[in-house]
Order: C-alpha cells, then sequence, then structure tokens
C-alpha cells in the first residue's frame, strides 16, 4: 500500500508494490524535489482570503499577484517547510501567512520577498533575527560599508543614530551637512520653549516686544536631562529679531530649572542690539543628572 510524506507528499509504496514500475514514483517525487528547490506557485489575490494545497507548495517560491481590496490571510496547510513569499500585488492591504495548525502567522510585506518557515503549527521568519518585515532591526558592520549610492539616493534614519569612532580616526567625515532650522514669524517675549530634538536653529524673523527667558528641553513630553546623556553636549541657536529697542534674553532655563551661562569674555549682556538680529549660541553640557555647565555668545548682526 502506497503512502506519502508529511510534508512534500512525495510517494512511498510499500515493497515491490510498484515493480517493474518503480521508475514512476521515483520520477515523480524528483519532480517534486526539483519543484521545491526551484519553481514558483502566483496565486492571484482579490479581496477574499486564500487557503493553500500541500500541491502549491510544492515549490521553492509563492508569488502573490494581484490587485487587492481588503486584508487577506493566506493559509498553509499543518505542514513543516521553507518557502519564499513574494508579495507583488497593489493596493493598500495587508497579506499575512498563516497555518492551519493555528500558531502565529507573520505579514508578507508589500514589494518584498520574506524567507519563512512553519514547523506545522507556527509561521515564523527564517531570518527573523535579522529580518522583520522589511525591516533591519540590527545590523553589525565590522568592515567598510556604503549607504546608497553617490548623488541622490538617500537614506533616513528614524530614531538615534549613534556613531563610534576609534583614537586613531575621526568619528565622521562629511562634504556637507544641513542643520535644522525654524523659521518663526513670532517676536521674542515671555518665556520660549526651545525643543533641542526638533531644530539646530530657531529664527523669531519679527520684532521681539520684551526681554524674554530661554528654556531648553528635549521636547513637549521629554526633558533634556532625560535625552542627554552625562558626558554628552549639544550645541543651539536662537536669532532674535529686534527693532528700536534692544531686548534680550535675560534668563536660562534648562527642563525650568534655572542656570547661570558662563558667557564669551566672561560678561553677561545687559541689553540687546536695536535694529540687528541678535544671535545667541549655547552649548550645553551635561556633567552630571540634571547638571549642566552652558557656554554662552551674543553677536550682533546688521
Amino acid at each position: 500500500m502506497s503512502t506519502t510524506t508529511t510534508n512534500l507528499s512525495l510517494n512511498e509504496p510499500s515493497y515491490n508494490q510498484t515493480s517493474p514500475t518503480w521508475d514512476q514514483p521515483l520520477n515523480n517525487n524528483t519532480t517534486i524535489l526539483d519543484a521545491a528547490f526551484g519553481n514558483t506557485t502566483s496565486v492571484a489575490l482579490t479581496n477574499a482570503n486564500v487557503t493553500l494545497t500541500s500541491t502549491q507548495l510544492q515549490v521553492m517560491q509563492v508569488k502573490f499577484t494581484g490587485s487587492i481590496s481588503a486584508n487577506i490571510i493566506v493559509t498553509v496547510p499543518a505542514i513543516g517547510g521553507r518557502w519564499t513569499f513574494t508579495n507583488a500585488t497593489s493596493g493598500a492591504y495587508t497579506v499575512t501567512i498563516a497555518s492551519a495548525g493555528a500558531g502565529t502567522s507573520v505579514v508578507a510585506p508589500q514589494g518584498y520577498s520574506t524567507l519563512m518557515f512553519s514547523d506545522g503549527t507556527n509561521i515564523v521568519l527564517a531570518d527573523g533575527g535579522v529580518i522583520s518585515g522589511g525591516n533591519l532591526a540590527t545590523l553589525n558592520v565590522s568592515g567598510n560599508s556604503v549607504l546608497g549610492a553617490t548623488g541622490t539616493t538617500t537614506t533616513t534614519v528614524g530614531g538615534q543614530l549613534t556613531i563610534t569612532g576609534s583614537t586613531t580616526q575621526l568619528s565622521v567625515v562629511t562634504d556637507s551637512i544641513a542643520e535644522i532650522t525654524t523659521v518663526s514669524g513670532t517676536g521674542a517675549s515671555g518665556t520660549i520653549n526651545y525643543d533641542i530634538t526638533t531644530q539646530s536653529v530657531l529664527y523669531y524673523t519679527s520684532n521681539s516686544t520684551s526681554n524674554f527667558t530661554l528654556n531648553f528641553r528635549a521636547s513637549s513630553t521629554t526633558t533634556l536631562n532625560s535625552a542627554l546623556a552625562v558626558g554628552q553636549a549639544v550645541t543651539v541657536a536662537f536669532l532674535n529679531t529686534n527693532g528700536t529697542t534692544g531686548y534680550y534674553n535675560n534668563t536660562v532655563t534648562i527642563d525650568g530649572a534655572s542656570v547661570t551661562p558662563k558667557w564669551i569674555n566672561g560678561a553677561a549682556p545687559t541689553t540687546g542690539y536695536s535694529n540687528s538680529i541678535d544671535t545667541y549660541t549655547y552649548t550645553i553640557i551635561k556633567t552630571a543628572s540634571a547638571t549642566y555647565t552652558v557656554l554662552a555668545t551674543l553677536a550682533k548682526f546688521a
């Protein structure tokens, strides 16, 4: 009596069952194995869930095509295996690979080929320690690396980028750099919250109406103390426009707590410059928790 294997459904004839036609199940098994290492099953998706058969999975790659109009679940039988799922669909919806074994599932990201593994119950990323849905979770590069090509390629880092050099070379070498500048039609007065995570330069283009306080923080929801580590520093600039009266920055706070800057040449300003753009620069050095040395300058541009 003939049986089949669990995962690839290879034919297992009983002893002497196919003699002298033993070549038929052997050739059929060879064809299945060949497909498993090189063939592709194409599945057109629309708006309905799909259940794949074991025969459809006797391939190396399953490619999804079509314009989808709903989130779709593609269920594979409760068998073990490893396949590359290529999501070549269009439409702003997801394609999720699930198992009939009712375990975990994985979204096949649109526009990517993703290697997945099934143990008969769970669908997992075969390379889940590195790639997750088209995103590189962690990258450790021991040698030289090039991100993008010269010219128009853009590399975007969504979180914090930390670059560590050595005692024998500089950490960063660049041809050019642009810093974020916030240009506001506001005139300086009262307390001005300076969020250092969103800008390096803050420029008030209207005439100031009074002396003002600058309060440095990471953002409206994050303190500078929590964002900046001991031994780190940030340098920012505030550009204040003055009319006929020279108003100036007479108070500096960090996270709402007053600090006393050390001013260039040892003298804190007592007035601003009339009919000018007064440019203040502050280097904030964190020396301990909520403790800072602030180096400040004021220059007149007219």
